[in-house]
């Protein structure tokens, strides 16, 4: 995301996730929000996702770089997989990992 700009109940929506409980980056939070995730095991976590959310064209704000160009820096695109282990084991690892 480049630039966002919340209304106060959408922040008051956002709010109520307890997203600091259930930390993810904002590019796939707010997605995740407005029910526009690819990712349903991930979009199980949240409840309600009825956040309205708007783009507009062209785009008021810019990234600098996007990636795959040079100079390109993220501090998300390039992490690891973690294991969790403030959760139980479960028979699917795929459900004990956390992406940092």
């Amino acid at each position: 995301s480049s630039g966002i700009n919340a209304e106060y109940g959408g922040a008051r929506k956002l709010l109520k996730q307890e997203p600091d409980k259930k930390m993810i980056a904002v590019d796939e939070y707010l997605p995740l929000m407005f029910d526009s995730h690819p990712n349903r095991e991930w979009s199980a976590h949240y409840e309600p996702r009825d956040l309205i959310a708007y783009s507009v064209n062209p785009l008021l704000i810019e990234p600098q770089f996007y990636i795959g160009q040079e100079g390109y820096i993220s501090d998300t695109e390039t992490s690891t997989v973690i294991l969790d282990r403030s959760r139980p084991a479960s028979s699917s690892s795929e459900e004990s990992k956390v992406e940092l």
